[in-house]
């Protein structure tokens, strides 16, 4: 798994894998999905999770489970959001499924009927390319600040679920 978010710039993300194998290929594996989300959400509700998210595979793409059915039905149980995304590899490369991440951030949590403010939203810094684009992204922000340009939200570092909420307001996003 590509990790983007590493353990030392103080976040953690768990990546859970269903392990299917032959026999979910074969028949669907809709009901071990369901399961393996199930048990993660309740295993962390000490965390109190905000969002769980389901990643397809190319394998998995391909048997055509219906990830977001399955979605539904844990959300409605847990009350966790629970975002499911087709993301196989072949349909293109790590920035289509960033930018996938992130429309479904905005769809599900911003609030669209905000009113406008003279901020901006800084979307994707992990996708600079640099390998420190954590610390490439806090001397960007100290310039803009510098420069009396407000940031409004950034996606996705160290970006939570109360913070979407405002991510219209801004006027611009970069």
């Amino acid at each position: 798994h590509y990790r983007a978010d590493p353990i030392t710039t103080g976040i953690y993300t768990p990546i859970l894998s269903t392990a299917i194998h032959e026999q979910e290929v074969i028949h669907g594996g809709t009901k071990k999905l369901g399961e393996t989300v199930r048990d993660v959400i309740n295993r962390n509700k000490w965390l109190d999770p905000k969002v769980c998210w389901i990643f397809t595979a190319d394998a998995t793409s391909m048997v055509g489970d219906d990830i977001v059915a399955v979605a539904r039905e844990v959300e409605g149980e847990t009350g966790v959001n629970v975002i499911a995304l087709d993301t196989p590899a072949f349909s293109g490369g790590y920035n289509l499924g960033a930018n996938l991440v992130y429309a479904a951030l905005i769809d599900r949590f911003a609030d669209k009927e905000v009113k406008k403010d003279n901020s901006i939203n800084i979307i994707g810094p992990v996708l600079s390319g640099s390998r420190n684009w954590s610390q490439d992204f806090l001397e960007i922000r100290d310039l803009l600040e510098a420069a009396g340009v407000k940031i409004n939200t950034v996606l996705t570092y160290r970006t939570n679920v109360e913070d979407l909420k405002d991510f219209a307001k801004a006027k611009a996003n970069y």
